[in-house]
């Protein structure tokens, strides 16, 4: 496999993770919000969704490090992105 090939596979796959990981996020802050949903809940999604990479980008950089780096920085953009939504509500 070429190394575009070989990106493109692991990016696939953590985006595959944390679309799963959203979707179940989202179904319990609807499920418990009354099927109302803000900036501030759909923020707390975000941060769901960063929590598996954080936990397996930290595990992987011991021992594969080419591939955490891909994990923590995909919990940096969804953390990004959570922590905006929940503070400008």
């Amino acid at each position: 496999m070429s190394n575009s090939t070989q990106l493109l596979s692991r990016i696939g796959g953590i985006l595959a993770l944390n679309i799963f990981v959203g979707i179940g996020a989202y179904f319990v802050a609807l499920q418990f919000n009354d099927g109302k949903l803000d900036s501030a809940e759909y923020g707390a999604i975000f941060l769901a969704m960063a929590l598996p990479n954080l936990l397996i980008g930290g595990v992987l950089r011991l021992f594969r490090p080419d591939i955490g780096r891909y994990f923590l920085r995909t919990a940096a953009v969804w953390l990004l992105i959570g922590c905006g939504l929940i503070f400008t509500n």
